[in-house]
């Protein structure tokens, strides 16, 4: 009798999150790519820290957008930096940091993960308690990146007072040997030309020298 309801209790015990995605990792690795699972495996181990390990029946929506939440404020490498620090992934969203994940890691990482897990969940585990409504739909990024900054784009007005009157190139104007490293950005400043055309001129023949200025 102690056996057969031990093994009734056991047959209807909730399972937990990270039952679920030890079963959505296992069935991936025998048929996503490499690449895919490399991203699987990291986000899915950050969404159960996060969120924890609580009952399936449990989890709710806020939880999910808690998740994305705490990603706008996370650094890039931000697995590295709670590793160094020693510190939980919220204790490092926590903190200020001057770069955050950017837009693009933001989709083509975490919501490219946690989407087919929610699908693959709702599928497989909905009838345990799976809450069939979870959905990445609707979420979008709030960190303090902007999408495609990494392109080739004009410089913003605060880059080109860092550049032109940060320390670097006051360093190098002051210094003999590297003063062609404050005049070569300085004349593409005002030429418009890059910096590869500027090392063509000749100075004693392409350049006019205009007594007056």
């Amino acid at each position: 009798s102690l056996s057969r309801e031990g093994s009734a209790n056991a047959s209807t015990k909730v399972p937990m999150l990270k039952q679920v995605i030890d079963g959505f990792l296992a069935t991936e690795r025998k048929r996503a790519k490499a690449p895919m699972l490399a991203k699987y495996e990291p986000v899915l181990a950050m969404l159960l820290e996060v969120i924890g390990d609580k009952a399936i029946k449990d989890i709710r929506q806020a939880d999910i957008n808690g998740f994305f939440e705490l990603l706008g404020k996370l650094p890039p490498r931000w697995k590295d930096q709670c590793r160094i620090n020693k510190l939980s992934i919220k204790q490092l969203a926590g903190l200020e940091h001057e770069v955050c994940l950017s837009p693009k890691s933001f989709e083509d990482t975490y919501i490219a993960t946690v989407r087919p897990f929610l699908k693959a969940a709702i599928r497989d585990w909905q009838d345990q308690g799976f809450p069939t409504t979870l959905t990445t739909e609707g979420i979008t990024y709030i960190g303090n990146r902007v999408a495609g900054e990494m392109k080739q784009r004009h410089f913003s007005q605060n880059e080109l007072v860092r550049l032109f009157e940060g320390p670097e190139l006051k360093a190098y104007r002051q210094s003999p040997d590297k003063q062609h490293y404050f005049w070569l950005p300085m004349l593409g400043l005002y030429t418009g030309a890059r910096v590869n055309e500027v090392c063509q001129l000749n100075p004693q023949t392409d350049i006019v020298h205009d007594q007056e200025s």
